[in-house]
């Protein structure tokens, strides 16, 4: 399995941004190639994903540099797609 990098974009109070935690708490073990990274909207090493991605609600979601999604995240389907990326050699 190839490493994938997962960036969460979190914004202080974010009530999707702690159901996200919430969630990858949970799945982490399914994903041990996965490396998550969560940078708050605050800092600034947010801003280079935040103008590339144009990320306008949280959390944003970045896998290997391609925005996921903004706002709720549909869990379903990003573990699908770090399925399908885990395949990839």
């Amino acid at each position: 399995m190839r490493e994938i990098t997962l960036v969460q974009i979190s914004s202080p109070g974010c009530h999707n941004c702690e159901v996200f935690a919430s969630f990858w708490e949970n799945a982490q073990s399914q994903f041990p190639h996965v490396t998550r990274k969560e940078i708050s909207i605050m800092s600034p090493e947010a801003a280079p994903y935040l103008a590339k991605h144009h990320i306008l609600a949280s959390p944003g979601i970045i896998i290997d540099d391609e925005f996921f999604s903004a706002g709720p995240v549909d869990t379903e389907a990003l573990t699908y797609r770090l399925t399908e990326l885990s395949k990839i050699a």
